[in-house]
């Protein structure tokens, strides 16, 4: 069974007793694919409800799951392949959950949903913006493990209120999203 992937510095790899006290703070592999799959899911039937009732054509959702879903398995395939690759060259955070990833993904975003007109494109966007958001989400209440998974780079101690404050910020930035490719 695979272990959550957890940050840690050389010297916590070299340190047995760190690692199963910070292992209870993180995500866990199975936990991130059950949230994401259950994002998955309610996409799905959000976009079923809206074949039924006429509101979208199939033409126009198909793309956009696959976008959703391609967005979700950057995340999924970071976090449970290239994680191994990441240790061995010395990294400790994942690519996707870096700040500079983050801070990119915004005006990214509104490249994508703006100019492109991709529908795969605009989805895979929704896709990364729902699961860091939901990572996040998941995270909310450990400050320790939301630093080391979001801000690991940023030499700062974070309070409760400063991450509520980032996480209201990526909840908006998803909010806004869905109302500009939805609407």
């Amino acid at each position: 069974m695979p272990q959550p992937f957890v940050y840690y510095t050389t010297a916590h790899l070299l340190n047995k007793e760190s690692m199963k006290k910070k292992s209870n703070a993180t995500i866990s592999n199975k936990h991130t694919l059950f949230s994401f799959c259950l994002i998955v899911l309610v996409y799905s039937s959000l976009g079923g409800i809206a074949l039924l009732t006429d509101n979208a054509s199939l033409a126009t959702l198909a793309p956009l799951s696959i976008g959703i879903a391609l967005g979700l398995g950057i995340l999924i395939v970071d976090q449970l392949f290239l994680s191994q690759y990441y240790l061995e060259s010395g990294e400790t955070q994942l690519i996707t959950r870096s700040v500079i990833f983050l801070l990119i993904l915004i005006p990214l975003s509104i490249f994508v949903l703006t100019s492109s007109g991709s529908l795969v494109g605009m989805g895979m966007m929704i896709g990364l913006q729902v699961g860091l958001t939901a990572e996040m989400l998941q995270l909310r209440k450990q400050p320790d493990a939301f630093a080391r998974r979001f801000l690991q780079h940023v030499h700062h101690q974070y309070s409760n209120q400063e991450i509520k404050l980032i996480i209201f910020a990526a909840v908006v930035v998803v909010i806004l999203t869905h109302l500009f490719v939805f609407l």
